[in-house]
């Protein structure tokens, strides 16, 4: 059995840094195999034993420690690590949605709809989204709601009176990090 103690996976190390693979192996037969592991980065072999170090260029890779047992049998396991700048994930506001439903004395709910999508289009659920909406050019309505599994945040403003509505998102909270995208240009006359 092959065990990597360092790096852990999904680890970021800067650029030019001096990276330590540690890990140990054992086998049932042979005992401690550990002085007798490899490591590789992408297939390239880049150090022996149970620890070492490598400095490796930028980019994502995938190490790999394995170790040979005396019946020539090959333990492995893997990791992926990035060395250098993260790109940030960026997100968006699709294009917002309005509705009506119910209501009651003429006054219909207004439903409102903001799809969060992230750089490449993807919905993002489970994303806060807080709005201000505005009637008639005031501020009628601010709130917060999580987005779904298909990315869609849900807000509901019952009652609503008739008039020109706009929506503005303010803040998009996404795995603990606030953003501030651009709202796309939106209206609703009920």
């Amino acid at each position: 059995m092959v065990v990597i103690a360092a790096p852990t996976p999904g680890q970021v190390f800067p650029t030019v840094s001096t990276i330590t693979f540690r890990g140990s192996a054992s086998d049932f037969e042979d005992g401690d195999l550990t002085t007798g592991m490899t490591w590789y980065s992408d297939d390239v072999l880049i150090g022996t034993t149970g620890s070492c170090t490598a400095i490796l260029p930028d980019g994502t890779h995938t190490i790999t420690a394995r170790a040979i047992d005396s019946h020539l049998k090959t333990g492995s396991a893997s990791v992926q690590i990035t060395v250098g700048a993260v790109s940030p994930v960026t997100y968006e506001v699709g294009s917002i949605t309005y509705g009506t439903e119910g209501g009651k004395g003429g006054k219909a709910h207004l439903k409102i709809g903001v799809p969060i999508i992230d750089g490449s289009g993807t919905p993002v659920a489970g994303a806060t989204v807080s709005i201000s909406v505005t009637r008639n050019g005031s501020l009628y309505y601010s709130g917060s709601a999580v987005t779904a599994t298909n990315g869609v945040a849900s807000f509901k403003l019952t009652n609503a009176p008739t008039g020109t509505y706009e929506t503005t998102v303010n803040s998009l909270l996404v795995g603990g990090q606030t953003s501030h995208p651009s709202t796309p240009p939106n209206f609703y006359v009920k």
